[in-house]
């Protein structure tokens, strides 16, 4: 199962959040910005600090939240494939 975002493009203010939720999938989820990673299992960049780039969430398992920050204006494609502009 693929999951995919609803709106193509989003846009995002500099130093807003966005909260990922795996709300009860039955199997672990991940959350990836820009390639996807030789290995998804853990996770990979700084979602506190997210300035573009390399960004993986890790396996989430069903109930948990990943949650990143923009903290500098940019632009990044994610594997659901959806753009995210912030700025």
């Amino acid at each position: 199962m693929v999951m995919r975002f609803i709106e193509p493009k989003v846009v995002i203010h500099v130093g807003e959040s966005v909260s990922f939720v795996n709300n009860g999938m039955a199997a672990p989820q991940t959350v990836t910005f820009g390639d996807e990673p030789a290995n998804f299992f853990p996770p990979l960049g700084d979602p506190q600090n997210y300035t573009g780039g390399q960004l993986n969430s890790g396996f989430m398992t069903p109930n948990t939240t990943f949650t990143v920050t923009f903290t500098k204006a940019g632009s990044t494609t994610t594997s659901a494939p959806c753009t995210i502009t912030w700025e």
